[in-house]
């Protein structure tokens, strides 16, 4: 897989990745003599000290920042978003910056990552609104159905969205920060048994989600959301616990869910899955002018490139899955019209609970669209 090349690449590059556990779950405590700490920076034998205490230098000095995640390292998402991301930071920072990963939640799980960020345990964690609903309940929007149909349409919509609106009505408020993310391609649905095409065959299926918005959707189609997160998809299913799963194709390779599936759509868009490379404000703050600068521009560039990447790996995949023996489908347009009509009760089903809790829903799902609007044009 083209990510693979990436990876030897990073290894090549001044250490860009540590081995794991060569620094430990360090936080910003570890650096703060690279950045000079509440002093003026002028370095004290422990780093070269180029910034000013608070982040605002102009470089020269040395960061070093613990990247915690949930994913395996052959992950796609690690592969075309992260690493890149991780090499762009560096080639871009007039500092030096390593990075020290904690892949495969080994410093928690999918639903621990944002008070990693916020104790301090790491500096970037990979936080997503799926598992997170109730801490940050607005970026659910990305999630929503029946949006956009190409991750890089996606993936640079939300960079947007993310920098501007989520950022003032939902980061700001928890003193966090994006600096990178990726959206999945379009979710299809994956079965075992039943072949999901009229919408009466959704009745009785249970269907892997990983919560929030997913799970509502699977209600408005009439599936029953079995909410796991997805290191569990592969047992619940052997387990038959679930049905099949609504899932972007790439991450049917990287849990091994193939041997499961018998049918998949490769039409329809039931959802995405929303992954923020996310650090605290003040772990940002405290990093160098110029470091803080890659960190944004980095983002930009990483999260749009890995969208394209994950478009282009889908027709080379459902080639792949047909060769292994699974049937692939469309959905006939007057059939999907009924599973839109069904999702657009989905979406406002989401925005009533966001307006129930005092937020801004309507505003960012119409802000979402519009963002999507401009990408496209």
């Amino acid at each position: 897989m083209a990510g693979d090349g990436k990876q030897h690449v990073l290894s090549d590059r001044r250490s860009i990745v540590k081995s794991a556990g060569a620094l430990g779950a360090v936080g910003m405590t570890g650096i703060a003599g690279c950045l000079g700490g509440n002093g003026n920076g002028g370095g004290n034998g422990n780093g070269n000290g180029g910034g000013n205490g608070n982040g605002n230098g102009g470089g020269g000095g040395s960061t070093e920042l613990t990247v915690a995640h949930f994913l395996p390292e052959s992950h796609h998402i690690r592969q075309e978003a992260l690493l890149p991301w991780m090499e762009k930071v560096q080639s871009k920072a007039d500092s030096e910056v390593t990075f020290d990963e904690k892949p495969g939640g080994q410093l928690g799980s999918p639903g621990d990552m944002l008070s990693l960020i916020k104790q301090g345990t790491a500096d970037i964690s990979l936080v997503s609104p799926a598992y997170l609903s109730d801490q940050i309940p607005l970026s659910g929007v990305g999630e929503l159905p029946d949006t956009f149909f190409e991750a890089e349409v996606g993936c640079e919509a939300y960079w947007n969205l993310s920098q501007n609106q989520l950022h003032e009505n939902e980061y700001s408020e928890q003193d966090i920060r994006v600096v990178n993310l990726s959206l999945e391609a379009p979710y299809q649905i994956v079965t075992t048994e039943p072949k999901v095409v009229q919408l009466e065959d959704w009745e009785g299926v249970n269907v892997r989600s990983p919560g929030g918005i997913m799970s509502i959707t699977i209600e408005a189609l009439g599936g029953t959301p079995v909410e796991i997160q997805a290191p569990e998809i592969n047992t619940s299913w052997d387990r038959g616990t679930i049905d099949g799963t609504a899932i972007a194709e790439p991450s049917v390779t990287a849990y091994s869910l193939v041997p499961f599936a018998n049918y998949a759509s490769t039409n329809v868009n039931l959802a995405s899955w929303v992954g923020l490379w996310t650090t605290s404000e003040d772990t940002f703050q405290s990093v160098p002018g110029d470091v803080q600068d890659a960190m944004l521009e980095a983002g930009a560039e990483a999260s749009a490139e890995a969208g394209a990447a994950f478009d282009s790996m889908v027709s080379d995949l459902r080639s792949d899955f047909e060769e292994q023996g699974v049937e692939l489908y469309e959905v006939p347009d007057e059939e999907y019209a009924r599973w839109s009509d069904r999702m657009t009760e989905s979406v406002d089903s989401w925005t009533s609970q966001m307006s129930d809790r005092g937020l801004p829903g309507q505003d960012l799902v119409d802000a979402w669209q519009s963002e999507i609007d401009s990408v496209r044009s």
